[in-house]
């Protein structure tokens, strides 16, 4: 013999109520928790991303600059060295 639901008293009737709000609030702030973190991610990343390009450009900017010092040193070490050993066969008498 199936039982007969039994009536909800008005106490009970309200604390279910309230339980259904408090899911659906529950529900609703996980929501915008997810939310915000996903957008909290993409604006990390983005800084990130903008971060490694900056220092990116700063490392580029200071291979070409050492490379330009390395350039003009071996040009000055060759013309010093030129310099030099003309002076040398200039000296020993020994003229092209």
């Amino acid at each position: 013999m199936p039982w007969k639901p039994r009536h909800l008293s008005s106490a009970e009737l309200e604390l279910s109520k309230d339980n259904h709000a408090l899911q659906m609030a529950l529900l609703n702030l996980r929501q915008q928790l997810l939310s915000k973190q996903t957008y909290a991610d993409e604006v990390l990343l983005h800084e990130r991303l903008e971060r490694i390009d900056e220092l990116n450009a700063t490392l580029e900017q200071s291979r070409r600059t050492l490379k330009r010092q390395t350039d003009v040193t071996s040009t000055s070490h060759f013309m010093l060295i030129f310099k030099h050993s003309r002076w040398d066969n200039t000296k020993s008498g020994d003229n092209p």
